[in-house]
This record gives C-alpha cells, structure tokens and sequence, in this order.
C-alpha cells in the first residue's frame, strides 16, 4: 500500500514539474518574443529619429544662411578720436565708436556723442572679414551734427602718413524701411571695446543679434526709435543694424539696464534720411556722391 502511494506521489510531482517546465517555456517564448518586438520598435523608433535628426539638421544647414557677409562688414567702419578730455581731467584719452559708410567716396554717418570733448584727428579703421583686426588707414573730418539726434557725418580723406587704397568704398544704400515688425530679428555691428586688447585700438568686427522689442517716437517719426533685446556695449553706437535681408534700418546709440533687464535703442534709418535731407549738403561734391544724393532725391 505504501508503495503504491509513493508512486502515486510520484507521479504527481513529475506531473507538476511537467506543467511547471511547460509554463516556464511559454513564459521564456512569450517573453522573447516580446523582447523581439520591443527591440524592433526601438529600432524603428532610431531609425525614424535619425530620419528626424537628418531633416532638422538639413534645415538648420539651410538656415544658417545669414546677411552678414564680408561686405556688409567691410560697410561698417571703426572710428578713433584722437585728443579727447572730460571735464574732471586734463588728461588726453582716445575714444572709441563705429560708422557706417553711405558713399562710394566715403560720407560716415555716426553718432555725435563720439566726438565729444575730442579736439585732434580722427582716425577711421576697418576690417575685411570677421577674424581680421582693424588697421587704421585713412583720416577723417566731421561735416555736420546734431547733438539733439546724437548724429554726426564725416568724409573719410587720405592721409601722407597712413597706408592708402583707393577712395571707392563699398556702402550701405540709404532707403527708408517701414517694414519692420515687432519681433523681427536684427544684426548689430560695430567695434565694442570689450573685444580689444586693451594694448592697441585694433579690433574685430563683433555681431550681436537682437529683436525688435517696440518702437518709440522722436521728432515726427512713430517709430524713430527701435528699441532692442540686443547687446549695445561701448564702442558700438554709431554701426550698422541690418534686417535679415541685409538693408540698414539704423545706428546703435545706446543702451540702459535695469537689473537683470536690458533695452537697447537704435535710431532708425528714416530719421538719419530726413536729417540728411533737411541738412545744408552745399559741402558735398555732387559728381562723387551721386549715389548718395540719388537715394536721397530718388527716396
């Protein structure tokens, strides 16, 4: 009897371990086919994200195009004033700023503010690209400002001194823009003295980018003022503001900041046109300047 009940117990226990091996297996199969399949879907999922990856690299490939090129950094020019004092120190210093070039023969629109208290020669330096320092080449005199607009024109001129080219500059055509909108991106370029040597007055082109933030009136001009997210550090005023396509829309002139906050304000290329134009022009030389006083008369 007793062993007939071992072999019954026996036969239970290689039933269970029958079934037990039975489960195992499917759970081995079910659970490598699951597997199988997480890994084709993670695969696929790669495959499409590499796809992805591709197409948004491509187009950020695309949109690295941008309008600053190398003559549009050859129109922007470093200015140096020479024999400058403050009020507090008889001391002479150099002061630093930028200019845009509006004639083939070298009118500078710039601000005012530059030349303040400066009493000997102002030097005009420019670069070529975006890795070349400035050099200082030419010699300029002041034609006209306006203190209240913070505007100021000089004529590049040769010098014995200095090392000469040809007086035929690339420049930034003069043509009023209504167009820009809020939240439209723009270029700031200039010669900031934060990027000198602190040795010499050479430095390189520096670009900021910037967004259209408001507008503000000055004189009859809704949006005389552009106002700005972008950096306008120190020997910056007086350079370029260029729109996507590469047109001037205006000159840095200063920035405030407010704690962590900081506003930009850049004067628009209309209220620098209707200065022009309203200005006694009796010292341009109309042969050389055709282009200019064209864009002007033509606007």
């Amino acid at each position: 009897m007793n062993n007939v009940n071992s072999t019954n117990q026996i036969k239970m226990y290689l039933f269970f371990i029958f079934w037990i091996a039975i489960l195992i297996t499917s759970i081995l199969f079910i659970t490598d086919n699951i597997l199988e399949k997480i890994n084709q879907i993670t695969l696929e999922n790669n495959l499409q994200k590499e796809i992805v990856d591709n197409q948004i690299n491509e187009n950020n490939t695309e949109n690295r195009e941008t309008p600053i090129t190398n003559e549009v950094i050859s129109k922007t020019i470093q200015v140096i004033t020479s024999g400058c004092k403050n009020e507090n120190s008889d001391k002479a210093f150099n002061r630093l700023g930028s200019g845009v070039v509006i004639s083939n023969d070298g009118y500078v629109v710039s601000n005012a503010h530059i030349f303040e208290g400066c009493k000997s020669t102002i030097y005009i330096a420019n670069s070529i690209d975006s890795i070349t320092d400035t050099s200082i080449i030419y010699t300029a005199e002041i034609k006209n400002k306006d203190q209240d607009l913070d505007l100021a024109l000089l004529k590049i001129n040769k010098s014995e001194n200095l090392k000469q080219t040809n007086l035929d500059f690339p420049f930034f055509a003069l043509k009023n823009n209504d167009n820009l909108i809020l939240g439209e991106s723009i270029y700031i370029l200039g010669y900031p003295t934060l990027r000198s040597d602190r040795d010499t007055n050479n430095l390189k082109i520096h670009i900021t980018r910037g967004t259209v933030s408001g507008f503000e009136y000055i004189n009859h001009f809704p949006n005389g003022w552009i106002v700005t997210d972008g950096d306008i550090s120190y020997g910056n005023s007086g350079g370029a503001v260029i729109d996507q396509k590469g047109n001037l829309v205006g000159i840095p002139v200063y920035g405030v900041s407010e704690g962590t906050a900081w506003i930009g304000y850049i004067l628009s290329i209309n209220v620098i046109i209707d200065w022009l134009n309203n200005e006694n022009f009796s010292f341009f030389d109309n042969e050389k300047v055709e282009n200019l006083s064209l864009v002007i008369n033509n606007r």
